[in-house]
């Protein structure tokens, strides 16, 4: 039983250290415009946040080109998973599932992966638009 319960220690204090770097409020920004605010959580081990996302407009080369602010409103992440030093998750918006992966680059910086599914590469290909680069995110507070 001893065991037990020093494994569950051991086990719990590996997420809490391994998610640490990504809890805290994190902003992607374009020309003074905060067009996505990700809020992340560790709570006894557990991950937990919210995303906000403006609208955005692509170059050919998959970088944001233009960007509305995100709304002050934000949306739970679902389903947030540590795996090999990427905190991926997703989010609802409507009727869709929309998936994405975040990495810590350095103690203030990150970046956010949008993970379109063939449905959404396949509308985006047809207007146009590439697959979307990652969006470095900035963090501005724990």
């Amino acid at each position: 039983m001893r065991s037990a319960t020093i494994a569950a220690v051991l086990a719990l204090t590996v997420v809490q250290t391994d998610s640490q770097p990504y809890a805290g409020r994190w902003v992607a920004e374009m020309a003074g415009t905060t067009y996505a605010r990700l809020e992340v959580s560790v709570t006894d081990g557990t991950l937990a946040g919210r995303i906000s996302l403006g609208d955005i407009q692509l170059n050919a080369g998959g970088e944001v080109e233009s960007a509305k602010a995100a709304p002050p409103e934000s949306t739970p992440i679902l389903s947030p998973r540590l795996r090999d030093s990427t905190l991926s998750f997703s989010r609802k918006d409507g009727n869709d599932t929309e998936q994405f992966e975040m990495r810590v680059i350095s103690d203030e910086a990150a970046e956010l992966v949008f993970l379109p599914t063939e449905a959404d590469l396949k509308e985006l290909a047809e207007s146009g638009v590439p697959r979307p680069k990652p969006f470095r995110l900035k963090k501005i507070g724990r």
